[in-house]
């Protein structure tokens, strides 16, 4: 990837390079209205692209007949976001045992907004009620300490990996480490970018954009494998493509939730609302405003045949 220029506003930045035999354009064979573009990375796709999109934009609720946006925080040091989730009538769609897609690209962005005390706005100081999607407010407090990010998008080649569902830090880091990340053996990282919040902005609201773009070698033909078996997920031939995001953030009480007997295994790698050293809890100073992901493909349609036909 080549370096970002100093003016570049997303973390993602690629050189377009020109053929100088070819530099005439005219026209594109496509109407404009036919081409898709993704929103952050300027991928062009044609009307017989599909895609796979998971997206967050701020939401809104109505409380005593007012319309307020939702926060949701980030609440969480370990996220796993999936990638091609194809559901069942897509699989099924073309009647194969072994449906076949061209894999395109990915488009990952992230946009977050982080909480910070200031002389200028004292009465925000100490904590800060937001609203959320449920009944309850969520607290936030200034953020303490510089908050890094290690975002991965990752191919998992381990058959038995790749038969799970879900999956959990302990699944695919090594030793459960956050602070020296190694993954397991048989996970291949494609792209990696880091970034971080510093805690020292005078600001009290900060936004901080992260961004990942991956775009596959043209006509990249997978099939999907281990259709349809209960209690498993579906893989292609060449792994299956996830998404990983890990944060650091006051480490120490890290340690000491991992420890806490009173913590159970699923909460482990919370940040936690509440900001209690005994628990190991940092409290909220980050909430998402923006989230999306999108996954492009195209179905690989097999040409009909006499003996297809009279089955």
């Amino acid at each position: 990837m080549s370096k970002c220029p100093e003016d570049c506003k997303y973390l993602c930045c690629r050189q377009i390079i020109i053929d100088k035999k070819l530099t005439c354009n005219l026209e594109s064979c496509k109407n404009n209205k036919d081409l898709q573009r993704s929103r952050k990375c300027g991928f062009q796709h044609d009307g017989f692209t599909y895609s796979h999109r998971n997206n967050f934009d701020i939401k809104f609720k109505t409380q005593d007949g007012i319309r307020i946006p939702f926060n949701e925080p980030l609440s969480e040091r370990f996220l796993y976001f999936p990638l091609y989730r194809f559901n069942e009538n897509e699989l099924n769609q073309f009647d194969q045992k072994t449906p076949e897609f061209i894999l395109l690209d990915i488009a990952f962005d992230l946009t977050l907004v982080s909480f910070h005390g200031s002389d200028k706005h004292t009465n925000l100081r100490q904590k800060l009620v937001l609203t959320s999607s449920s009944q309850y407010p969520n607290e936030f407090v200034p953020i303490m300490q510089n908050m890094f990010f290690s975002i991965y998008l990752i191919n998992i080649c381990d058959k038995r990996l790749a038969k799970q569902q879900e999956y959990k830090a302990e699944d695919l880091l090594i030793k459960n480490n956050f602070e020296n990340i190694q993954f397991r053996e048989g996970i291949e990282i494609l792209e990696e970018i880091y970034r971080y919040i510093p805690c020292g902005l005078d600001c009290t609201f900060q936004d901080h954009n992260i961004s990942l773009c991956y775009e596959f070698q043209k006509n990249l033909k997978v099939c999907v494998l281990n259709k349809k078996v209960e209690g498993e997920d579906y893989y292609f031939n060449i792994g299956k493509f996830g998404i990983v995001m890990i944060v650091n953030y006051i480490d120490w009480l890290h340690q000491i939730r991992i420890q806490h007997p009173n913590v159970g295994e699923k909460d482990k790698h919370e940040l936690d609302e509440n900001f209690q050293i005994s628990e190991g809890g940092t409290g909220w100073s980050v909430f998402i405003k923006e989230f999306y992901l999108e996954s492009f493909y195209k179905p690989v349609i097999k040409p009909l045949t006499i003996s297809n036909f009279m089955s």
